[in-house]
């Protein structure tokens, strides 16, 4: 998986590519795409709804769609990409010491 930049774990990636390329998807449908436990699953999306990367109907059964990746995922990588020159800049100025 390519998505722990961006600090997701394999499990909230999976379940988070399966939101973005099969749309509105039933949990149900997550774990029969994904492959993963019913119970890694829903507390997965319980995460990625809490961090706003997807949301969820409110009325049971839930189905869950994804924040669209520009919106959620390029801001995430900004940051890491913002504090990885900071580190390097920092690097470089021991060096200099």
């Amino acid at each position: 998986m390519t998505l722990e930049v961006a600090g997701l774990s394999s499990a909230e990636e999976a379940v988070y590519r399966a939101l973005v390329t099969e749309g509105r998807l039933p949990a149900d449908y997550v774990v029969r795409r994904t492959g993963l436990s019913r119970s890694t699953v829903e507390s997965t999306l319980a995460m990625l709804t809490s961090q706003g990367l997807a949301s969820r109907t409110d009325k049971l059964p839930f189905v869950y769609w994804a924040t669209p990746p520009d919106v959620v995922l390029a801001p995430r990588l900004k940051h890491h990409a913002e504090a990885l020159e900071l580190a390097r800049n920092e690097v470089a100025s021991l060096l200099e010491a």
